[in-house]
């Protein structure tokens, strides 16, 4: 073999990998957000879990980067470590597509249907009619279908050009006794998994294999042990991505090796044994590609079967791995790079981030609330140390974002992105807003500041108000199927706080100058009011963010104008809201005080 058939092959399996990853990528794209989605939602059951990762690791054609997006969600706490089991035991399964359709080529057929749909026919036809959508038409989704086609074809072509570089060997006696060095099962598993490990996917790894097939000189002794460490090589990448990342990231690195080395040994012990104490008749026949994608479908597929019921048994395994502490405490104030080349994946990150920092600064609000009206100091330290992880959420979620927005990323996809930076920034200020509220809370408590009856329920109700808009805003956020129905409800009740606002200015202005309350306990109740005030300002801005992303006729109309949009478009919702918020907020400040 010269030094032209090693160039043409290492060009040829360069076409191969990159037709793969053009492929895999521009599904990818197609998909969108659904696969994040599909890997979130669908995996509270261990069997649709384990179909939720054999698709999207076909479509991606790779089990490493499945279980890389995978680690990636533990990490970020989208997903339990009990529920990422499923996806990686199906991932091994959609990995095995890609040699499915090399191996077609290895299928003698006489039928002139069948001929056209084998790869050798199909790859060229794929490749013209990917380049005409990809430079003709005017779709971005019809050109990134060209792009799919494309890398399709490239695929095969990279195949076919490795094949043709490597037949030379069969002629080349020295190369028959260095593959019959492979037939010895613990020198076969390491080139496997080496090789895989080098090029960071068992897809292409096993397309190699099948390459080599077509000299004639793979037996099946020599193809066994090598795809058993293909198998375990593609784990090299997931436990590389866990690195520096979470516990529970880390096990499930963990999970993905513990499984491929156990089924390997499984298989490695029944097939030695049987073949020592029976025979194989097949064992020293030579392989084609179809009987290695044959082989590589069936360890995975079984292996997946008869791992199912025991899924549990791999957690606890990776437990006692990687051992739990007492104080340890997954703080989402990082995130992990490695799903950037995938920005659905990495906005689903953000995603749930945004939701625990939303969470933290309503609570905060909430404690705030206690420590003022019941005087509560626990409340205040409390606030101090969430505070301090929702600042820092806030600068590590707007680095993340613009690191996404580095990347190429669709237009859905960079609306979400502006909408994120909106919103933590106004959560943010919802949280310092918490401990403005506890300070003055802490400055009644030292100077033994007691309202009246009447401030007491003003208060009760203006914080009433405001609880109600915070939960319209995190619904909106949260709650997708009705993010609008909520959003729309948050201006009506925002106007009706502005009116509050002020009446309670006014009532406790009047209470001062008729000596009822201390100018001490003046300015503590206006402070209390004005930072209510602002949060229901931020909970606005949230809700027109969502708002707009659902409202395409408004997405560039500026927040402030957005009112009077709102009253226009939906004038009777926004009546109909508006009235039952005076009735349910500013009408009971006329109530009686001691019967509230």
């Amino acid at each position: 073999m010269d030094i032209f058939r090693i160039i043409s092959f290492l060009g040829g399996l360069g076409l191969f990998i990159f037709g793969m990853m053009l492929m895999g990528n521009s599904l990818e794209k197609l998909a969108g957000n659904k696969l994040s989605s599909i890997i979130e939602k669908f995996t509270n059951n261990r069997i649709k879990g384990v179909l939720c990762g054999a698709a999207v690791a076909a479509i991606i054609q790779s089990s490493s980067v499945t279980t890389v997006m995978v680690v990636g969600f533990v990490n970020a706490g989208i997903m339990k470590l009990t529920q990422a089991v499923g996806v990686i035991l199906g991932s091994n399964i959609g990995t095995t597509v890609t040699a499915q359709l090399i191996g077609l080529n290895a299928v003698s057929a006489d039928n002139i249907v069948l001929k056209i749909f084998k790869p050798t026919t199909l790859a060229p036809i794929a490749i013209v009619i990917g380049i005409c959508l990809y430079m003709l038409a005017k779709r971005v989704r019809s050109v990134e279908l060209g792009e799919v086609l494309i890398g399709f074809g490239i695929l095969f072509v990279g195949m076919q050009t490795m094949e043709a570089s490597v037949s030379v060997l069969a002629d080349m006696p020295e190369f028959s006794r260095i593959f019959l060095m492979f037939s010895n099962p613990v020198i076969g598993v390491l080139i496997g998994a080496a090789l895989t490990a080098i090029i960071q996917s068992s897809s292409a790894s096993v397309g190699i294999l099948q390459a080599f097939a077509s000299t004639g000189l793979i037996t099946f002794s020599t193809a066994v042990p090598i795809i058993f460490g293909q198998n375990i090589g593609t784990c090299v990448t997931a436990l590389l991505s866990s690195v520096g990342a979470n516990k529970n990231a880390r096990r499930t690195a963990l999970i993905h090796l513990y499984f491929n080395v156990i089924g390997t040994a499984i298989f490695m012990i029944a097939i030695y044994s049987f073949q020592h104490f029976v025979g194989i008749k097949i064992w020293g026949d030579t392989v084609d590609a179809q009987d290695i994608a044959n082989f590589h479908s069936i360890f995975n597929v079984t292996c997946t079967i008869i791992f199912i019921p025991f899924g549990n048994l791999l957690v606890k395994l990776a437990n006692m791995t990687i051992k739990s502490t007492d104080d340890e405490v997954i703080v989402k104030t990082k995130f992990d790079d490695r799903l950037l080349y995938m920005p659905a994946a990495a906005l689903s990150q953000v995603e749930s981030a945004v939701d625990t920092m939303f969470s933290m600064a309503i609570k905060n609000i909430s404690r705030s609330r206690e420590a003022i009206m019941d005087k509560n100091r626990d409340k205040v330290k409390k606030i101090v140390e969430d505070e301090d992880i929702i600042d820092k959420m806030e600068f590590e979620i707007s680095k993340y974002l613009v690191k996404i927005t580095d990347r190429e990323v669709s237009e859905d996809e960079s609306k979400m992105v502006s909408s994120y930076l909106k919103m933590v920034n106004d959560i943010e200020r919802l949280g310092d807003h918490a401990v403005n509220l506890s300070e003055i809370a802490v400055d009644i408590m030292d100077e033994k500041i007691t309202y009246s009856p009447a401030a007491q329920h003003e208060l009760k109700v203006m914080f009433d108000a405001v609880e109600n808009m915070l939960d319209l805003a995190y619904k909106s956020f949260k709650e997708k199927a009705d993010s609008f129905d909520h959003a729309i409800q948050v201006e009506p009740l925002e106007e009706v706080i502005d009116m509050l606002t002020e009446a309670l200015r006014q009532g406790h202005i009047q209470r001062l100058s008729d000596g009822i309350c201390s100018v001490e306990t003046g300015v503590s109740f206006l402070e209390i009011i004005t930072n209510l005030e602002r949060i229901a300002d931020h909970c606005s801005n949230i809700a027109i963010s969502v708002m707009q992303n659902e409202d395409e006729s408004a997405s560039a109309i500026d927040p402030h104008a957005f009112s009077m949009h709102l009253k226009e478009k939906y004038q009777k919702d926004y009546d109909r809201s508006y009235d039952f918020f005076i009735a349910k907020y500013y009408n009971r400040l006329s109530s009686d005080p001691s019967q509230v």
